[in-house]
């Protein structure tokens, strides 16, 4: 009986958790319809769910980093968050942004066709791949067979002439150096967007567990007031993010990007795409991110919201959360700066018996429990 009752779930998770289907906000929406909307219309989308909150959590570590700074009590004590590359999130599949490299490999080839100034239409694609492995075989520094404007190109050259020590094989080498190339756009869109996560609640018990150091860090607690939103250029960044099963191939947007001759569109297909879209699996973080791009991602005069350091003003602190493992120095320190501040602290206590946490207020005279 208990075996059927699992099956009877996973089928009602995988009808729920379809192709066609996803989850933004704790509603169900048409997946192709989020994916169609123009960036005007994903904003007023979006904007709707944002004027609804009014409070978000984000679970801090309270650990020093290798350089002997606790960012998270500096976060705390200037009232800001961090903005991060996507390279550094736990779920490896976390903010990929989906290229076919089949695409990717037709793309380079009329890239090199280019550079190379061979007509393709004159060729077939075996001529094509055989007439651009002699060029790069015999292309070097002091070439003056292609445009300035692909200087760029010399890189590649490096790199073939060192794959072609180790192999021969004219096609693999080609292979190689189209695996090098996607590699490295792939390292480039990382770096495109930057990003704070956030929660709806501070009781995730998992959230404990994965962000706030085995429940040995804290919550903090932002409120949103939407009629002081102008003060704050953050709201305007928010996005929830969208749960799903698959993720769209996005491969014509990113090599616009690539190129440099991608739109407003292109960007936000990319972003809808890669950092905001996420594996339903994750459903229960209840997730909104902070996301500002990089100036590269648009153009280099590009207001953006974060500082040289990548931090950003957010929203008043109104609460602390202290983690229930929390040791009693740290809680302590923790409780001081809130003091210092003017926000409310508590601590958390668990309820073994429902399996859940509930809060625990200090005493402000000597900051133990009471």
């Amino acid at each position: 009986m208990e075996d059927l009752d699992i099956k009877v779930l996973e089928e009602m998770t995988k009808k729920l958790f379809n192709k066609e289907s996803c989850f933004i906000c704790g509603k169900r929406y048409d997946f192709s319809t989020i994916n169609n909307l123009n960036h005007k219309q994903f904003e007023d989308f979006i904007l709707e769910k944002r004027s609804k909150l009014i409070k978000l959590y984000k679970y801090f570590p309270d650990i020093k980093s290798s350089k002997d700074i606790n960012y998270s009590r500096e976060s705390l004590i200037n009232n800001t968050v961090h903005l991060s590359e996507t390279s550094r999130f736990d779920d490896p599949f976390d903010s990929n942004i989906v290229m076919s490299f089949d695409k990717f490999c037709d793309y380079r080839l009329s890239y090199y066709s280019k550079i190379f100034k061979i007509k393709k239409e004159n060729v077939n694609k075996d001529e094509l791949i055989k007439n651009i492995i002699t060029n790069l075989d015999n292309t070097s520094y002091d070439t003056d067979n292609f445009d300035i404007l692909y200087e760029d190109i010399m890189n590649d050259i490096d790199i073939w002439k060192k794959i072609r020590l180790n192999v021969k094989d004219d096609r693999e080498a080609l292979f190689k150096l189209f695996i090098y190339d996607y590699e490295c756009l792939m390292r480039v869109l990382s770096g495109m967007f930057y990003l704070s996560c956030f929660t709806n609640s501070p009781y995730n018990k998992l959230m404990w567990s994965m962000y706030a150091n085995n429940h040995k860090g804290f919550c903090v607690e932002y409120t949103i007031n939407i009629s002081e939103i102008d003060k704050y250029k953050a709201f305007h960044y928010l996005y929830p993010l969208i749960y799903s099963s698959t993720k769209k191939d996005v491969s014509c947007e990113v090599i616009k990007m690539f190129e440099k001759q991608h739109d407003i569109d292109d960007v936000y297909n990319a972003m809808i795409n890669g950092i905001l879209t996420k594996s339903y699996e994750w459903i229960f973080e209840e997730e909104w991110r902070l996301v500002d791009f990089s100036k590269e991602c648009l153009n280099k005069s590009a207001e953006t919201i974060y500082d040289d350091n990548k931090n950003v003003e957010f929203f008043p602190i109104t609460k602390v959360y202290l983690g229930n493992q929390m040791e009693i120095e740290d809680k302590n320190a923790i409780y001081n700066i809130c003091k210092s501040k003017n926000i409310e602290c508590v601590s958390m206590k668990k309820d073994v018996e429902n399996y859940s946490l509930i809060e625990e207020k200090l005493d402000k005279e000597n900051q133990v429990l009471i």
